[in-house]
Parts: C-alpha cells; structure tokens; sequence
C-alpha cells in the first residue's frame, strides 16, 4: 500500500477521479510547513519522497514512480536549524525520553500522538518546536512538511521507532 500526504485542505475532482483509479493508494491531507512555494506538495510513503506541483495531471506520476522532475530538491528541505537539532545533546535527550513515553501508547493515533507532544512538552518546560522538530528530521528528513502526527501513524509504530533510532545512533554526537 502507498500512502500519499497530501498538503492541502481538499480534493479537486479531477484529482478523486485520478485516485479512483488507483485504489491501492491511500491519500490524508494535512497542512505542510515552509512548502508554500512548492505547493500542491505530495509526501509519498513509504518512499519518504517529497514532490513540489504536482498537479492532477502528474498525481498518476507520482504514483507510479515516473515524477523524479517533480522531486523537491533536498537543499530546499534544509533550514540551517536542522543541524542544531541534529547535533545539540539536548534535542537527542528530549527525543529519547518521548520515544519512551510514546512506546507506552495504547493507540498509535495522530491524535493521541498530538496529546502526547502537549503532555510532554508541559511536563518538561518546552517548546513544541523543541520535541517536533528533532522527530520530524528523523521520520522525514527535515523540519518542513506535514504534520508529524499524521507522519508518525502513517508509518507505525515500529517504522517510526526504527528511523528514530536511526537517527539517535547516526550522529556523531551522541548522549
């Protein structure tokens, strides 16, 4: 099953006629961050592939496989903060502690992932920013894009706790 994000409020008739034809592929729409001039912007999974306007007419491309000119470049996705999320111990601490939390979760459910972040965020003093950003670096490879809860139960729970791990163990400054 192909999941594709994607970064607007609603549908467009051509584009319900064009998913019609491809019932294997399951579609959420969320808002996406910092993709405004790239938009419609669709986040392919399980690929972890960002596309920039992508219109009905290239949706079937995308699909398929046949879009690489739709691809964002990765230089777009990058903002200078990633590096600090990356490599400052705290970011990677925060992160360990609510992959935790998150282990002990009855419901993988954007939803409950949502209160999780609040919770967390409230009961150590922070920034959502501080807890969200790290995590969607390790999901999706940068801090744009869509909403990490919407990102973490497309992916499950085991994907999502595998990339996390990956990236705990991927830098070279480590708590």
């Amino acid at each position: 099953m192909k999941t594709l994000i994607m970064c607007q409020g609603e549908l467009s008739k051509k584009e319900k006629d064009v998913l019609a034809k491809h019932p294997n592929v399951q579609v959420v729409l969320t808002d996406c961050t910092e993709l405004d001039e790239s938009q419609p912007v669709v986040f392919k999974l399980p690929e972890r592939v960002f596309y920039g306007h992508v219109s009905h007419d290239r949706l079937v491309d995308v699909i398929v496989g046949r879009a690489d000119d739709l691809k964002i470049q990765t230089a777009r996705l990058y903002n200078v903060e990633m590096g600090t999320y990356q490599s400052e111990p705290k970011y990677r601490k925060f992160v360990t502690k609510f992959k935790e939390e998150l282990e002990e979760l009855s419901e993988f459910k954007a939803g409950q992932i949502r209160k999780e972040i609040k919770s967390f965020c409230a009961k150590h003093d922070l920034d959502d920013r501080d807890i969200v950003n790290p995590l969607k670096i390790a999901l999706i490879g940068t801090t744009k894009g869509p909403d990490l809860s919407d990102v973490m139960e497309l992916l499950g729970a085991k994907e999502s706790f595998n990339l996390i791990d990956n990236f705990l163990s991927n830098y070279k400054y480590r708590i």
